[in-house]
């Protein structure tokens, strides 16, 4: 956590975008207004960074890591009615600071993610990568056999994807499972 001190006030009437990086959960419109009233350049590197951040982390509220670059423009062009000039130049910024990470894909599409984000996905892949590598020493011998069992003492009635997806853990290292659970005869897991 960032501590200003006593120069807490002044600073962040300074540049009160700021607050998007050291609070979780702020509204950015409300800060934008709020520096806009302050007399803050509708296309100041604070606001046009700012906004660049929120977009990236506003994906994430949705699943997503990274946001293509023509997606990551539109968002900040259309919500800070500014030019895609100053959004490009504070991409380069933002790249140079390191605070955001770009990547370009095989298909020449560019990324862009919250330098966090990207380590964070990084890190989990890596440890699948590692995970894959190593033996399973979970496996269970006769584990249809074991299912029933196990169905018939906790008194439920699994689907066939339920069992699927367990056999998978069963008989992978590592197995990623998505989507929710479907409705089953007696329980629904």
């Amino acid at each position: 956590m960032i501590n200003f001190g006593q120069n807490a006030v002044d600073t962040i009437k300074n540049n009160p975008y700021i607050l998007v990086d050291i609070a979780y959960g702020v509204d950015f419109f409300k800060i934008d207004k709020i520096a806009l009233d302050l007399g803050i350049e509708i296309d100041s590197y604070e606001r046009v960074k700012a906004g660049i951040k929120y977009a990236l982390l506003l994906a994430s509220y949705n699943g997503n890591t990274c946001l293509q670059k023509e997606i990551l423009i539109k968002f900040v062009k259309d919500r800070l009615n500014i030019e895609e000039k100053h959004i490009e130049e504070n991409l380069i910024s933002l790249k140079a600071s390191e605070e955001i990470v770009y990547e370009k894909r095989d298909d020449d599409t560019e990324w862009y993610y919250l330098k966090l984000l990207f380590e964070a996905e990084k890190n989990v892949a890596e440890r699948i990568y590692m995970m894959t590598r190593t033996k399973n020493i979970k496996y269970i011998d006769n584990f249809e056999k074991e299912l029933l069992k196990q169905e018939k003492t906790m008194d439920i009635i699994l689907s066939e994807k339920q069992k699927e997806a367990l056999n998978s853990v069963n008989e992978n290292n590592v197995s990623i499972i998505t989507g929710g659970p479907r409705n089953s005869e007696k329980l629904q897991l």
